[in-house]
């Protein structure tokens, strides 16, 4: 990292003759350099009178909204708490709100780069400034965002059973996401996204692949989009585990996935509905159901199984190493991602097909033990990944050693031992992570989306001291196996 005196973002500038926005970026460094980059951001198929029709109010607050998301990625390469905005104001509510942002957002950063935040991101703001939403209606039409995961898939076939008409909208599409919409097989909008290439170089040199804010980034370019192409609804696929956090920093909850969280959502909901226009709503439509359940849902559709992909090195890795020549999704097989819906998927389908889709038996590879155990909670913490908590772990390894399809593998094995003489216990845990959780409205029209799971759907609650306790037991057991290895 290159630590700045000073960061300024902005100013922009918005071309509608070819349908962009120019993000300018400036680092003045201690050494008395400046060092300066600008991102590009592309709506195609946006005309000029479709700019046009924007009122100007809405397109400034969207585009302010764009540059200070996008600037998180050039101010983490050089933090600095002197924050300059160029070219537009703050009010002290929209300051506070990106402090926030920033803060949350980067809390797995700030973790790995051992980064003292307190007090480090301070967004400008003058005290005399306003600013106000804009009503503009916009038709009750819907968009779903498409990542090219099981989730967004499993919410196309809730909206299509329910008969709620929609369309696609995928940021920087890759061709995991392009296999994936053909299949769902509704029109597509797109945002494209071109990165200053000086930042890539920097990234390389801080050795940090990991994403930050990636979804704070998409829902802001949804919205803009959404108002440029007339949407009103924007659903995303966020499910309950987005919640649960890594581990605390320095007072901090840490959450790899905090940008997925129900507390991101109503965060960045409150900011567009006070600063920019309470006529578009974005929301998850799956934040009442466990990964897991997803999962079993997701398992219906097999014309899906070999496009989908859950690895995040499809969006990481050169696109000449993850595209394969029979339109198969990509799979590093080595990361937390790829062992927890390789999990996730035995639980319901048969041995070969789970190998099929993934391209290995991942139950049988020792050298996956570590990946094993922090996922099932006996060590470390819950990886730096888009993965469930430890019971859905126990769930799935459970149902899948019922089946006998995986008894000589290492990881079962040692699963299968530890658990031998408690499976009373996993009635009680299996009830609780296929139960829907009570969570924020969505929007009434959506409401027939959303069904219980059919299998738990009229089963009794379960005493919480009770599941602790059998949590608790049960990991014990796993974990004394494990550490016999």
């Amino acid at each position: 990292m290159s630590h700045a005196r000073k960061f300024t973002f902005g100013p922009y500038h918005i071309n509608t003759t070819f349908s962009t926005i120019l993000l300018r970026y400036s680092a003045d460094l201690e050494d008395g350099t400046r060092i300066e980059y600008t991102d590009i951001v592309t709506f195609p198929g946006v005309t000029k009178k479709m700019w046009e029709r924007i009122p100007g109010n809405i397109l400034s607050i969207l585009s302010q909204s764009l540059v200070l998301i996008h600037g998180i990625y050039y101010w983490r390469i050089h933090p600095t708490h002197l924050m300059h905005v160029e070219g537009f104001s703050l009010t002290q509510e929209q300051s506070e709100f990106w402090n926030e942002l920033y803060t949350k957002d980067l809390g797995e950063f700030f973790y790995k780069s051992q980064i003292d935040f307190r007090g480090l991101i301070s967004f400008p703001y003058e005290k005399e400034y306003s600013v106000a939403a804009v009503n503009f209606p916009c038709s009750p039409r819907t968009l779903l965002a498409v990542g090219g995961g099981k989730d967004s898939i499993v919410s196309a076939e809730m909206l299509k059973e329910s008969g709620i008409p929609f369309d696609l909208f995928v940021s920087n599409p890759v061709g995991i996401q392009e296999r994936v919409a053909g299949l769902i097989g509704r029109p597509v909008i797109n945002v494209r996204r071109r990165k200053d290439p000086k930042l890539r170089k920097r990234e390389r040199l801080l050795g940090s692949k990991s994403i930050y804010a990636n979804l704070s980034k998409t829902i802001f370019q949804s919205v803009f989009a959404a108002i440029l192409h007339d949407y009103r609804y924007i659903i995303f696929s966020n499910e309950q585990s987005a919640d649960i956090g890594n581990v605390n920093y320095l007072g901090l909850n840490v959450n790899h996935q905090w940008c997925k969280s129900t507390e991101a959502e109503r965060l960045i909901g409150g900011y567009i509905a006070r600063f920019i226009t309470p006529d578009v709503t974005h929301f998850s439509l799956i934040r009442g159901f466990s990964e897991l359940e997803m999962t079993r849902r997701f398992t219906k559709y097999p014309k899906y199984f070999r496009a989908f992909s859950s690895c995040n090195m499809n969006s990481i890795l050169p696109k000449t190493m993850v595209e394969s020549k029979h339109g198969r999704g990509f799979w590093c097989k080595k990361c937390p991602k790829c062992v927890f819906i390789f999990v996730c998927l035995s639980a319901f389908l048969p041995k070969k097909t789970v190998v099929d889709i993934v391209g290995a038996n991942l139950y049988a590879d020792p050298q996956l033990l570590t990946v094993f155990r922090q996922l099932l909670g006996l060590e470390g913490f819950k990886p730096f990944e888009c993965v469930g908590v430890p019971d859905e772990m126990i769930v799935a390894m459970h149902k899948a050693e019922e089946t006998h399809s995986y008894d000589t593998d290492i990881a079962m094995r040692l699963f299968s031992a530890a658990i031998s003489s408690h499976r009373n216990s996993f009635k009680e845990i299996e009830h609780d992570v296929f139960s829907k959780k009570p969570t924020h409205p969505v929007p009434q029209v959506f409401a027939s989306c959303i069904s219980a799971p059919e299998e738990h759907r009229h089963s009794s609650p379960v005493s919480l001291r009770f599941r602790e306790g059998a949590m608790s037991l049960l990991l014990s057991k796993i974990s004394h196996f494990f550490d016999r290895q």
